[in-house]
Formats: C-alpha cells, sequence, structure tokens
C-alpha cells in the first residue's frame, strides 16, 4: 500500500514531475515483490504522464528502463531489448548506468552475450563507485577471462546472478552446486532463472509462460491499449487509437484512405502525411516495436506477430484500472 501522501499526490492534477517518480517507485517495488504485471502498469502510467506532460519527461528513461526489466521478467525479451535502446538513446548521462544494465542483461539472457558486452562496458563508464565491482563481475559472465572481485564485495542481486550462472554450469557437468536459498534475491533468481534451464528445475521454479503478443484497441471508457495484458493509457483526441482501430477492423490500406477515414482536419496531402507518421511513431512506441505498424509503397499494414483487437468486436474489456488517475 502506498504511503498517505503519495495517494495524495496521485490523485492531484499538480506536481507532475513528483506523480511520475512515484509511479516509476511504485513500479520497482512491485517488481521486487514479483509482480510484474502489476509493475508494467504502474510504469505504464508514468509513461503516460510523460506524453501528455513535458513535465514529467524527465524520469521517461527510468520509467522505460524499468518497464524494459518487466517486460524481459515476463519473457519479452524483444520488447526488453527495444524499450531499452530507447532508454539508452534519450537518456542523460547521469541515468545512463541503470539503462545500459537493463540493455546488456536482456542480451545476454536473450541469448546474445557478444552482444551484451559493448553496454556492460558503457555501464561501467558510468557506474557509481559502490556499484563498479558488480558491473565487473556481470561482465565476466560474458566474458570469461574478465577479472571477477570476490562475491563479498558484491550487492545480493549481483551475487545471485553471478551464482546462478555458475550453478547452471555445475549441474551441467553433474556437479550438485552448494547453495541457500534464503541468500537469492527474487527478482534476480526470477530473471535468470528463464534462461538456465538445469537451475529452474533444480529450484523447483514455474515460471509463467509469457503471455500472447496481443493488442486491443480500448475505445469505451477510458481510452488506451491493452498490449500483451496490461493497459497503456493513450491521451489526446483519440485519433492515434482510431487509426489503428481502422487498420485492424479494414485491413491494410492505403495511408491516404486511412487519413481521409481518421484524420479530422487531415489539410493537403503533405500535412495528413506528417500527421500519420506522428501517429504510427507514438503506436509504435507504446508497442515497443517498431515493426508494429508497416507503411510501404504507401500502404499501411499491421505485423502478424501481433494478435490485433478492438473493443468494438465484442473482445472482453474487464478493467484493471481500479485506482489509476484520470487525466
Amino acid at each position: 500500500m502506498p504511503p498517505p501522501p503519495w495517494i495524495a499526490a496521485l490523485g492531484a492534477h499538480d506536481h507532475v514531475l513528483e506523480r511520475a517518480w512515484i509511479r516509476h517507485d511504485l513500479g520497482w517495488a512491485a517488481l521486487l515483490a514479483g509482480q510484474e504485471r502489476a509493475a508494467a502498469h504502474q510504469f505504464e502510467e508514468g509513461l503516460a504522464l510523460c506524453r501528455s506532460q513535458r513535465a514529467a519527461r524527465p524520469v521517461q528513461g527510468p520509467l522505460l528502463t524499468g518497464l524494459s526489466t518487466a517486460d524481459r521478467l515476463q519473457g519479452h525479451h524483444h520488447l526488453a531489448e527495444r524499450r531499452a535502446r530507447v532508454a539508452l538513446d534519450g537518456t542523460p548521462p547521469q541515468q545512463r548506468f541503470t539503462a545500459s544494465l537493463a540493455l546488456a542483461t536482456v542480451l545476454r539472457l536473450g541469448g546474445d552475450p557478444d552482444a551484451a558486452i559493448l553496454p556492460y562496458q558503457v555501464a561501467l563508464t558510468v557506474a557509481p563507485a559502490h556499484y563498479m565491482d558488480d558491473v565487473h563481475a556481470l561482465l565476466s559472465l560474458v566474458m570469461p577471462a574478465h577479472h571477477r572481485p570476490e562475491a563479498t564485495r558484491l550487492w545480493a542481486d549481483t551475487r545471485t546472478r553471478v551464482f546462478l550462472q555458475d550453478a547452471e554450469g555445475l549441474l551441467t557437468c553433474g556437479v550438485t552446486p552448494q547453495w541457500s536459498q534464503t541468500e537469492l534475491t527474487t527478482l534476480a533468481v526470477r530473471d535468470e532463472a528463464r534462461a538456465l534451464p538445469r537451475v529452474l528445475v533444480a529450484l523447483s521454479l514455474a515460471l509463467p509462460s509469457p503471455s500472447a503478443l496481443a493488442v486491443q484497441v480500448v475505445l469505451h471508457g477510458r481510452m488506451g491499449l491493452r498490449v500483451a495484458g496490461r493497459f497503456v493509457p493513450v491521451p489526446g483526441d483519440g485519433q492515434t487509437l482510431t487509426l489503428l482501430a481502422y487498420l485492424i477492423e479494414h485491413g491494410s490500406a492505403p495511408w491516404t484512405e486511412v487519413a481521409e477515414a481518421v484524420l479530422t482536419q487531415p489539410g493537403s496531402e503533405q500535412v495528413a502525411y506528417v500527421q500519420v507518421k506522428y501517429h504510427l511513431a507514438r503506436l509504435r512506441g507504446m508497442l515497443g516495436d517498431p515493426d508494429a505498424i508497416r507503411l510501404r509503397r504507401r500502404r499501411l499494414s499491421l505485423a502478424t506477430h501481433w494478435q490485433w483487437s478492438t473493443d468494438r468486436q465484442g473482445a472482453d474489456t474487464d478493467s484493471d484500472l481500479v485506482g489509476s488517475e484520470h487525466r
């Protein structure tokens, strides 16, 4: 339960920056409690503030980093990587440490350890002094020849990650590692174990399968998107959502047809094209997938690796927004 001052701040219409940071902190609290979907909801609420209120935008990078972590913990490595890259590209130097670690971690756990080397090295250049040993230890997971500090000098989360990776190697060789599960941090175990099948069995973990890559446009009630089981608020006049709903309900179409059907003030073809590109950029960013909606040879189409629907098609619209703020 958030402290009363936070609840009061979230219910207010001012203190925008504070509200964004509260959403960030609530998201991480949920992650540490093993509640990835609840965490994603908090991060999405914070990002909705960033989209609608300029004053909240300093928190956009940290919120994207948190959302990347939530995606990764749910097994959506592709989405997690995209969000981590956006967070890293748009984050000021003092905030690049966590974004670099998030990108390196998803690349390493997603099966591309060589690609993880560079973001780990970037993290080394901006790491606070008290995290330097931890980054060196994590870098040793993708560069075995790299010096690894003693475990007693590492934070518990890093110590757990290193131990689990070593345990997988021992189990592969038929050796049972000596471990105390009480010393393992929950977040690190849930994060690493998806990529460590023998550790998963040894710890008797049953991690949920990744939810389907499904998108539902919500046009009734609070407007937004349901993305892989979570709600993404979409502030504005609704044209972004209406454009996507048109493509879902009518299929691939020339962008000019979509603009004529959706835009309230299309203007000239050049002006309409700029508006369509703006809405596409918003949607791709909220989905975390630049390939989700394609514009090729003057036609708009939806990627087939997503499942698309709208609440006008009779799909389930049960709300998970109890207690969320309305703006």
